[in-house]
């Protein structure tokens, strides 16, 4: 996969969740874009929301979208969303292991 800031976009993600849990504890999808925005603007907004979908670690929708993935691989596990539209960063230690991988 192409690497537009020499590094693979679910860095990126795991820089804008630490650095947005520091400041704001929860945060919103507009929240992290506006972030992309300012520090990785090169980004589409359209692989952004996908890639979104696909870091947050309780998200069933990941399973429908990439059916074939394997995510009992952690890697890239960057979200834990807390309700509609609404994140936190994924802390394995605190959240545990979704459902749907037990």
């Amino acid at each position: 996969m192409q690497q537009i800031y020499g590094k693979p976009i679910y860095d990126l993600l795991e820089e804008c969740a630490y650095q947005l849990d520091e400041k704001l504890g929860s945060f919103r999808e507009r929240d992290i874009r506006e972030w992309f925005e300012k520090n990785y603007p090169k980004i589409k907004k359209t692989t952004l929301s996908a890639q979104i979908r696909l870091c947050t670690a309780n998200s069933y929708s990941r399973l429908e979208a990439w059916p074939d993935t394997n995510f009992r691989n952690k890697k890239g596990d960057v979200f834990w969303k807390i309700s509609r539209g609404v994140y936190v960063k994924y802390v394995s230690e605190k959240h545990g292991q979704p459902d749907y991988l037990k």
